[in-house]
């Protein structure tokens, strides 16, 4: 349904014409029309009918079908939902108006309209989302490579620094990114100094990725980390996934926030409160609303303050518990995978497992009150179905529930979740108990035992926990907001048994000046406690000065005192970190560490000494990234990238305004730090350009794909124009508006007022063609850079 049908109305108005007046059908009057117009009423004629609702012009124009007199209307599901009926879902796809129930119409033949009448249960609501997020937008299309790199120099000398270690080392990280996706693998390499050391070169990781962002899916070939609920365990494959990736859409909101449904009988103002302070304010016209992605955090109650423009004020009242496991209504998440399992990753290039492996997981967001989740996994001799619920019930917490079953190797195992995250008061309580049959088995073990028993290692740490309870309280101790923690975990395996209790608080001082911290643990099992004391001090901008103390489960006690500048961002960016520790056996290590950040790169130095020896270390990590036929070095990229050729050397390049870079001698940086699938601007201001420079343009837009990014050219020039007045042998300036070409070049610039033309770049011989509206001429003057009165050339004759 488009406006433009409006065009379209002429065709049909002779015969709709007929009937002459008005016609009110209701769903208890139009069979009555069709026996008083009979056969007429049947012979139905398309009309294009400018729609109306309950008196109020929507400003569209809609297809319909109706019999010669008005009777009998209906559209398309699709139409009627555009104009804004709320369509029962049961309904077929041409649906008569009168089917609806409470609708009814008023058709005009002669203004070639239809005002529709309907209840409020009958009408779409107007839904307006409490989302900041900007909207989506296609990324820009490019090719490209990058390559991360991270390499480091370290060395011991004496004490316990002496010995084997040391060496050179590299991480590398490098893709090659087009529209279709990016090919992607990650690798280390490193040498001992020490000679009797072997080197050790590996593959980490190598995938072919596919994002589509539209659809919020990725599409991974290669190695990857399975997902699936909170309940089961990840493990790496190397095979094919697909999954819902909702980081490619940051307009979408998939969480469910605070939701309110209402009606506003006249054109109102709605506003929600929460704790007296207001968190959405938006306007609705007459009819149903829904509010959505309201912002809340932990539980409490919302006013929602509806005022109309005839001056009733509404109020009420809706009680909300902010959910981290919750889907919105309606959003569906999953990953699918199968392959085979990786094997000894960090330790081997390419040891995959011998069986292959399926693993899938599903999760709805059933209701705004209600998800749900599925899981299924295995390999030739296991099998893992399960699935649980989120939910609300009455806004009193987030209850959690999940099963699992299992078949291995003929044997039968259970698992069972259950999970309670409430608010009594302003107390947070947190509760999660999980129990397992010793027959339960799941992906992770069974290819962890499968590599284990080749290397004749045991798996005991692998097993599924038999029992595994969770408890975590925080109290609030002060009006001023400092909360006690509390928690108690304990985990038993058919090998061992763990049970710890542990007690935090923390608490800032004045003004942001600091912050205070205890923290203590006790161990039931084997009867252990610890013991940690922290104090942190502000001392300045990016300045802070820290001391602890620290008793270790065996007794012996440990006491520290830092001083820290933080690094900040930009180029030339720097930082370090000073720490001394004195412990009770008489040591006292002693480290040092600083980082500067460059323009191609960050640099980092440590140092530390501790009985005699001394250790020290030295790292820079960096980027190359190549895109549009340009190259460049930077510091490392970590979503999207600009390569930025300002083609002027030492400019100040912004990011959103921040000033992020400088252009090297040749005029050219590589800026990170984009993000990924939103709209980032790239920009320099013209106030840092040199007296001599020219600026083609100063900003450009970019939407990069997810390590993506694009060559970014602003046409400038350091080297010095010149204004030069064209004239004809007569000695009369050239008419305005005459296109010259300079030395040959394809790129035109014009004549303007007084024949004063500019001449970007020229040369020490430089030659004109003007196209002119009575021919074609040639000028040439010659250019001494530096020279005095070469800023304005006067006269240059073409001829």
């Amino acid at each position: 349904m488009t406006s433009d049908r409006i065009n379209m109305l002429g065709l049909f108005l002779t015969a709709s014409m007929i009937a002459g007046t008005p016609t009110v059908a209701t769903s208890e009057e139009t069979d009555s029309l069709v026996d008083i117009f009979g056969d007429a009423t049947g012979d139905e004629v398309p009309l294009f009918l400018a729609v109306s609702i309950n008196g109020k012009d929507t400003g569209l124009v809609a297809e319909f079908s109706a019999g010669l007199d008005g009777g009998n209307m209906r559209s398309t599901r699709s139409e009627l939902t555009q104009i804004g009926l709320q369509v029962p879902p049961r309904m077929a796809q041409n649906i008569a108006l009168h089917d609806i129930d409470g609708v009814r119409y008023t058709y005009d033949p002669v203004e070639q309209s239809v005002d529709i009448q309907a209840p409020y249960s009958a009408l779409r609501p107007d839904i307006r989302s409490a989302s900041y997020a900007q909207d989506f937008e296609e990324p820009d299309r490019a090719y490209g490579a990058v390559v991360n790199y991270s390499v480091v120099a370290d060395r011991g000398f004496g004490g316990d620094f002496s010995g084997p270690n040391g060496g050179l080392s590299a991480n590398l990280d490098g893709w090659v990114f087009a529209p279709f996706g990016q090919f992607r693998s990650t690798a280390y390499f490193s040498r001992p100094f020490a000679s009797a050391a072997k080197d050790q070169n590996l593959r980490l990781e190598t995938t072919l990725t596919t994002h589509i962002p539209d659809k919020a899916l990725t599409v991974s070939v290669g190695d990857f980390t399975t997902a699936g609920p909170s309940w089961t365990r990840p493990i790496r494959m190397g095979g094919v996934q697909v999954r819902r990736d909702f980081s490619l859409r940051s307009d979408l909101v998939t969480d469910q926030r605070l939701s309110y449904a209402g009606a506003a009988a006249v054109p109102s103002s709605v506003d929600v409160f929460i704790e007296n302070n207001r968190v959405y304010s938006t306007n609705v016209d007459s009819g149903p609303y829904q509010l959505e992605d309201v912002p809340i955090q932990g539980g409490g109650d919302a006013e929602i303050v509806v005022r109309g423009i005839d001056g009733q004020v509404s109020r009420r009242t809706v009680s909300f518990f902010d959910a981290s496991n919750l889907l919105k209504k309606g959003v569906a998440d999953y990953s699918f995978g199968i392959g085979f399992a990786r094997e000894a990753f960090g330790f081997s290039s390419n040891e995959y497992g011998d069986s292959p492996i399926f693993n899938g997981s599903f999760r709805y967001g059933a209701t705004e009150r209600l998800t749900f989740n599925t899981h299924v996994s295995g390999t030739e001799d296991l099998l893992v179905v399960g699935g649980g619920i989120t939910a609300i019930p009455y806004a009193l917490g987030e209850v959690t529930a999940n099963i699992a079953a299992s078949q291995y190797e003929g044997e039968t195992g259970g698992f069972a979740q259950v999970g309670l995250r409430t608010q009594i008061g302003d107390v947070d309580l947190n509760v999660s108990s999980a129990r397992a049959t010793s027959d339960y088995a799941d992906i992770a073990l069974v290819t962890g035992l499968d590599y284990l028993d080749s290397t004749g290692v045991q798996g005991t740490l692998l097993e599924v926990a038999k029992a595994q309870d969770v408890v975590s309280l925080s109290i609030p101790v002060t009006k001023s907001g400092r909360r006690l923690g509390l928690s108690y975990v304990r985990a038993e395996r058919a090998t061992s048994k763990d049970s710890l209790a542990s007690l935090s608080f923390g608490s800032s001082l004045g003004k942001g000046r600091g912050s205070f911290s205890v923290n203590t643990a006790y161990n039931f099992e084997s009867e252990e406690a610890r013991l940690s004391m922290g104090l942190s001090m502000r001392l300045g901008k990016r300045r802070y000065a820290q001391a602890s103390a620290y008793t270790d489960s065996e007794g012996r006690q440990t006491q520290d005192i830092s001083y820290t500048r933080s690094q900040g961002d930009g180029i030339g960016a720097w930082g370090y970190h000073l720490q001394a520790a004195h412990r009770d056996d008489g040591r006292t290590p002693v480290r040092a560490k600083g980082d500067l950040r460059t323009q191609y790169g960050e640099l980092s130095g440590e140092v530390q000494t501790d009985q005699g020896g001394t250790y020290t270390r030295t790292q820079f990590d960096g980027a190359v990234a190549y895109t549009g036929g340009a190259m460049a070095m930077g510091n490392q990229v970590r979503d999207g990238f600009a390569l930025v050729d300002v083609g002027v050397s030492d400019v100040p390049v912004y990011l959103d305004n921040r000033k992020v870079a400088k252009t090297n001698s040749r005029g050219r940086v590589l800026v990170n730090g984009l993000n990924a699938y939103r709209r980032n601007r790239v920009s320099v201001d013209v106030a840092d350009l040199p007296e001599d420079a020219t600026l083609g343009v100063s900003a450009a837009d970019l939407i990069p794909s997810r390590g993506g990014g694009q060559l970014v050219s602003f046409g400038g020039s350091d080297e010095a124009g010149v204004i030069v007045v064209l004239r004809d042998p007569s000695g009369a300036v050239l008419d305005p508006g005459a296109i010259v070409y300079p030395n040959g070049n394809a790129q035109e610039t014009y004549v303007g007022y007084d024949g004063e033309t500019w001449i970007d770049s020229p040369r020490r011989t430089n030659v004109l063609r003007v196209e002119t509206e009575r021919g074609t001429c040639t000028a040439r003057f010659g250019y001494q850079p530096g020279a005095a009165g070469q800023g304005r050339i006067d006269p240059v004759e073409c001829r």
